[in-house]
């Protein structure tokens, strides 16, 4: 007679146990992010771009990383990895032919980079316990990187008055240039068709969430989390809910008895079991939680 175990854990288990069972441990601080980022260059198209990444990597991601380890507070735990493949996540969005030349030049490469570096390592900063984390990240990241400047003034930079004082999140890209987010901001109109309740004024804050969501919602699977009662609970992208033949969108309000097995069972409701496969019913491609 032959069995097999199959284990939900190893945590327990001895090296003699691990060695019977043929598993080979992997350390993720042994592999470390080099590998993926090697992978990830290796399938850019255009040759120059792969250069200028590489020397772009080496030289922001260690001190990122090590700033994120040492100085800085996030919402939840954040491994390694994570920042980097949200790093590269960003670069896709941003380092396309319409962007970027066929031989895009090292400046033009870097700006995006700095500003796809900004906000995958400083976008899950804490800023709800008296300290600003963002507004520390960008003092930080101005006073170790100098080669990209950001449109802020001497007076302003570094930053210490909180609220007031502009950071590096403060502004985005648009043809090839830094503009602030204010520049986004119209004034605001209330509809008569719509409740007070369900009024959303936009700020600045609605206007950058909406922005990336906007950006990674055409391809790239994303998950957006922050503390409770945030602006991420309430905005939805309105491109890709327009589109109906693409999108299915389903609303589920979340509490702080839910675990990740409740919320997994939940999203997964809405989809469709074929075999071990689970797809988006319908002509639908994507579904769109909030």
């Amino acid at each position: 007679m032959r069995l097999i175990f199959e284990v939900s854990t190893l945590e327990r288990a001895t090296p003699a146990t691990v060695s019977r069972g043929g598993v080979l441990y992997l350390d993720s601080a042994d592999v470390g992010w080099n590998p993926y980022v090697v992978s990830w260059i290796e399938r850019r198209s255009v040759q120059s771009e792969k250069a200028n990444l590489i020397i772009f990597f080496d030289k922001y991601v260690p001190p990122c990383l090590e700033a994120m380890t040492k100085r800085f507070k996030t919402v939840l735990p954040i491994a390694d990895i994570c920042y980097v493949q949200t790093l590269c996540c960003l670069l896709e969005c941003f380092l396309t032919p319409e962007n970027t030349p066929l031989t895009p030049q090292n400046e033009l490469c870097e700006l995006y980079f700095v500003f796809c570096c900004v906000w995958a390592f400083g976008s899950g900063l804490d800023v709800g316990t008296g300290i600003d984390g963002r507004l520390e990240f960008s003092n930080w990241f101005l006073s170790e990187f100098k080669s990209v400047k950001f449109p802020i003034s001497g007076t302003q930079a570094p930053a210490t008055n909180g609220a007031d004082a502009l950071t590096v999140f403060d502004y985005y890209i648009d043809t090839k240039r830094f503009y602030p987010w204010s520049r986004k901001m119209q004034k605001f109109q209330p509809s008569l068709d719509v409740s007070l309740q369900n009024t959303l004024v936009p700020t600045k804050e609605t206007h950058r969430i909406q922005y990336m969501m906007d950006l990674l919602i055409s391809g790239i699977p994303s998950c957006w989390w922050g503390r409770w009662l945030r602006k991420t609970s309430v905005i939805a992208p309105p491109d890709a809910l327009d589109q109906e033949s693409t999108y299915l969108h389903r609303q589920r309000a979340l509490q702080l008895l839910h675990s990740s097995a409740t919320v997994q069972r939940a999203m997964e409701l809405h989809l469709e079991k074929a075999g071990q496969k689970l797809s988006v019913p319908g002509e639908e491609d994507h579904l769109l939680h909030r």
